[in-house]
């Protein structure tokens, strides 16, 4: 908190420059839709992507989906005791936890919709699957809208061989090529989920949070 400024250097925010390259390119074509899905930090985040991070005001030119692990870091936790402080001082994270689960999202020309799904507890069977979180991206609009979640809701499409094939990030699409063009995905990787022609499964590293909780 306050004047000083703490960046990892394992997380794109250590690499200032290139980073600023690159989401001045993404700003520069304008429409292109950037959706960034990555992971490996065994936690959950929802970031808008700034070129400069420091002038948020100048708006977002992508988004960010982050991951959480099916179960390294054991329970997790649902909020973290400094969740204000990190809000407060990351104007761009839109929302974080820490339990074990996976991302859902579905991918049509006009909209990305993403469901955080997690488990409270993994070191005993039993866990209730809930959606901890809903954000809708919308054509051309890189902002995160947050939506009121419908519990009765199955946000699940799609995922019927989740536990023959356990992604970090699953992707649901009208089709794998509305999925590629609408997807830019830091250093990862694209495959077709088992029996899911329209769906896409990823892996990568996690780009921007400026302070990292463990």
């Amino acid at each position: 908190a306050g004047d000083s400024k703490v960046y990892s250097m394992d997380q794109w925010a250590g690499y200032d420059a290139p980073r600023k390259r690159l989401l001045n390119e993404i700003k520069r074509m304008e429409t292109a839709n950037t959706v960034v899905l990555t992971g490996d930090i065994h936690s959950n985040w929802a970031n808008e992507l700034y070129v400069d991070f420091d002038k948020p005001e100048q708006g977002s030119v992508a988004v960010e989906f982050v991951g959480t692990s099916i179960s390294s870091g054991g329970n997790g936790y649902d909020k973290s005791k400094q969740e204000a402080e990190l809000f407060r001082e990351n104007p761009f994270v839109k929302f974080h936890n820490a339990e074990r689960g996976y991302v859902s999202c579905s991918v049509t020309k006009d909209q990305w919709r993403t469901y955080y799904r997690t488990v409270p507890f993994v070191d005993r069977p039993g866990a209730p699957l809930q959606t901890r979180a809903e954000f809708v991206v919308e054509h051309n609009k890189p902002v995160l809208a947050k939506k009121t979640i419908d519990y009765h809701r199955n946000a699940c499409r799609g995922l019927a061989n989740w536990s023959v094939h356990p992604p970090l990030l699953t992707c649901v699409a009208e089709s794998p090529a509305v999925l590629r063009s609408a997807l830019f995905c830091e250093g990862a990787s694209f495959s077709r989920a088992p029996g899911q022609a329209g769906s896409g499964v990823f892996g990568g590293r996690s780009s921007n949070q400026r302070t990292r909780l463990d």
